[in-house]
């Protein structure tokens, strides 16, 4: 009887510091909880003292969730500061060919003279007509950001709108001095891609080589089946001062400063989310003074691969 209620003693005794010890550890668990927030964003946790299985499995989900909180508050920062840059660079770009309007219309205002007048609609004519572009710029970058803008995937002959846009531009090369060369080969090539979004794609590679190359433009293509690519190289002003691994980013220009007239910083970075959003990609290279574009895009059904049977001729059936 006695060594009965000696084990009860001790059972109880047990039960007892074990309910003591998980009280201790709540206690310390709802005390750790509210910092949480200022500890998480230094890598802090929840640990415990006290052992037990119930115990580890919150303090697991706790901790998971603390891992999933952190996370979001690092996004949030992250694109807080993307925003302050975007709005930053906004706000420059359209404060340049603004002031550069104003300042033709005060010369206009102030002039009778018909020769400079003439002169300065035209440039308060192609100031208005930089800023339509950069707006339209943000608003296509804005829908395709928010995931507004419904495609329309198509076959598109890719090597017929390319020389169809860049001989919309003959003038601007012509005046530029620099010489377009096209593949000797004429084999149609058919992607899959939205044509609108593929048109405003060529025109942002057309106008990139434009402001930056120094004499030469060559076009090429290889199909390797499942995709066509295109590509765009050209010898590199000696003035440029262009770092290959951050022309895609939002507002880069090659300048090292903000001063770039021609140029918002948003082409290159706007082509490649809408080569993305067509299911392609769009790379660039920097290799001995050369700079290239490549732009590849799924091949159009039509146009995959297949096997045929070549037939060799030899010299006397071919004379």
């Amino acid at each position: 009887m006695v060594g009965l209620l000696i084990v009860a003693g001790m059972i109880i005794l047990g039960l007892v510091s074990y309910l003591w010890l998980l009280k201790r550890q709540i206690r310390r668990l709802t005390a750790a909880v509210p910092q949480l927030p200022d500890h998480a964003r230094h890598g802090g946790r929840l640990f415990l003292t006290f052992r037990e299985r119930n115990l580890i499995n919150l303090i697991t989900a706790l901790n998971t969730m603390v891992t999933a909180f952190e996370q979001e508050n690092s996004h949030s920062r992250r694109a807080e500061r993307q925003l302050q840059l975007a709005i930053t660079g906004l706000s420059h770009d359209l404060r340049t060919p603004l002031t550069a309007i104003n300042g033709y219309v005060q010369l206009l205002q102030q002039t009778t003279d018909p020769v400079k007048r003439q002169r300065y609609l035209v440039m308060i004519q192609q100031g208005v007509s930089k800023l339509m572009t950069m707006t339209d710029e943000f608003y296509d970058l804005t829908r395709l950001e928010g995931r507004q803008k419904q495609l329309k995937i198509v076959p598109l002959a890719l090597n017929e709108q390319v020389e169809s846009e860049f001989l919309s531009f003959f003038d601007q090369f012509d005046q530029r001095h620099l010489r377009v060369t096209f593949p000797s080969e004429s084999v149609l090539r058919r992607v899959q891609g939205d044509p609108e979004l593929l048109t405003r794609v060529l025109q942002n590679i057309i106008q990139n080589a434009l402001r930056y190359a120094a004499h030469q433009v060559e076009i090429s293509y290889q199909f390797s089946g499942q995709q066509t690519c295109l590509r765009v190289k050209n010898d590199i002003k000696s003035t440029n001062q262009l770092a290959i691994q951050h022309v895609f980013d939002q507002f880069y220009t090659a300048s090292s400063s903000r001063t770039n007239p021609e140029s918002s910083g948003l082409g290159l970075y706007l082509s490649k989310q809408l080569v993305t959003a067509m299911g392609g990609e769009l790379t660039a290279d920097l290799t001995a003074g050369w700079f290239t574009i490549q732009l590849a895009l799924p091949t159009a059904l039509s146009d995959q691969p297949r096997r045929q049977k070549s037939v060799k001729t030899s010299p006397k059936s071919a004379s």
